[in-house]
């Protein structure tokens, strides 16, 4: 995000909800440059045949949807125990 506002100051002066759309945006915008650069590896094999072709936008959707581990409540406690623990000493 730095590498296109160049000063953390635009970001500090905006909204509250203003900064973290922005920064989901970018944080989304920089999982799609990693999805495009495996896909362009993937490509080389798909060009050679080894592959069978699949268009970038199926392969990011693929990428996307990847599910969600969800934790038990028991989980969630323990988690925030130890972060207590690691904040408290």
């Amino acid at each position: 995000m730095l590498g296109r506002y160049s000063d953390i100051n635009f970001i500090l002066n905006l909204e509250i909800d203003d900064g973290i759309e922005l920064i989901i945006k970018a944080y989304e915008e920089k999982e799609k440059d990693k999805a495009w650069s495996m896909w362009l590896v993937e490509y080389n094999l798909m060009a050679l045949g080894m592959k069978e072709f699949k268009p970038f936008s199926d392969y990011y959707t693929k990428q996307v949807e990847k599910p969600i581990k969800k934790k038990t409540k028991k989980e969630i406690i323990k988690n925030v125990n130890k972060i207590i623990e690691m904040t408290v000493g």
